[in-house]
């Protein structure tokens, strides 16, 4: 099928599952053709690797031409546990209480009454038991092996996910104070320092998002983002987790490094090399060229899946 048609069919459609089609047949073929087919339906504009400028052609051009092999162990969500444990921060890891190859395996009877199981090669692929007597468990062990089996780099464009083996986790619930939702910090590093974190705060299982902010390594708010503009509540462990996120994202040219807080204690989240897929929207143009300008590209390209 023609690329020019595959774009046509991928721009036109509001149906999600046609993308991740299109690029199951595209990614074994040419990553790259497969970036540019989704980056286009996405954006409406196309994909400039030969010159990246902004924030989000840089991340697509750090996907395909800098693949250096810790990336896939990094954005696990199961192998992430050494790499932080390696940089000191093994305090900061939310407490395992499994890991399986297959849901069948999975003992349900040895979890406590409320935990968070997932897959480890996905995103959004999670689970949140409030209480194990009241839950389907042939419903989530099928939909679990379901998520098991799917290959999420190729359905996404995102290769370093196809790099993962796959894994089912559990860990425990995290709940602040009881109200059933966490408060995301997403920290943006480029080249191992803090730029800015996105703060979304309330988002329940349906990933709701109640209200945001995008604060700098202080916790000051930066109203040029476009985000709300209402004060921010710095929590008293924020400095600590810029650090800590510094630490994490060492040298690399870009990471997104995720933390919750629950009761006081803060705990880690997950890397994020590609976020949304590396086509963000809710930003704007002069946001995402000042933030492309923030990364500096290798000048060689390492192996990688830029064919």
């Amino acid at each position: 099928m023609p690329s020019g048609l595959l774009v046509s069919i991928m721009a036109s459609s509001s149906v999600e599952a046609i993308r991740q089609k299109v690029n199951r047949l595209l990614m074994p073929l040419s990553p790259r053709l497969a970036t540019e087919v989704q980056y286009f339906a996405i954006m409406h504009r196309k994909l400039c690797l030969k010159s990246p400028q902004d924030f989000n052609e840089k991340i697509q051009w750090l996907k395909l031409y800098h693949q250096i092999p810790e990336i896939p162990m990094m954005a696990d969500k199961y192998t992430a546990r050494a790499y932080v444990r390696k940089k000191g921060l093994a305090d900061l890891l939310i407490p395992l209480l499994g890991v399986w190859s297959d849901a069948e395996e999975i003992q349900w009877q040895s979890l406590p009454r409320a935990f968070a199981i997932k897959t480890s090669n996905a995103s959004h692929t999670n689970i949140m038991v409030y209480d194990k007597e009241r839950i389907d468990i042939p419903r989530i062990t099928s939909q679990l092996n379901v998520w098991l089996r799917m290959d999420y780099g190729a359905r996404m464009a995102e290769p370093q996910y196809s790099a993962m083996t796959p894994r089912i986790i559990a860990e425990e619930l995290l709940d602040d104070k009881g109200k059933g939702y966490l408060t995301d910090y997403k920290v943006f590093c480029f080249h191992g320092k803090a730029k800015f974190t996105q703060v979304v705060h309330a988002r329940g299982d349906d990933f709701n998002v109640q209200s945001q902010w995008i604060v700098d390594s202080n916790g000051e708010s930066l109203n040029h983002f476009g985000e709300e503009s209402d004060l921010f509540a710095k929590p008293e462990q924020y400095d600590f987790l810029i650090s800590a996120a510094e630490i994490l994202a060492d040298s690399l040219p870009f990471v997104r490094v995720d933390f919750y807080i629950e009761n006081n204690q803060l705990y880690f989240g997950e890397m994020t090399f590609t976020p949304h897929g590396g086509a963000i929207r809710h930003f704007t143009r002069e946001v995402l060229m000042m933030m492309g300008a923030w990364i500096q590209l290798p000048k060689a390209k390492t192996i990688g899946y830029g064919r």
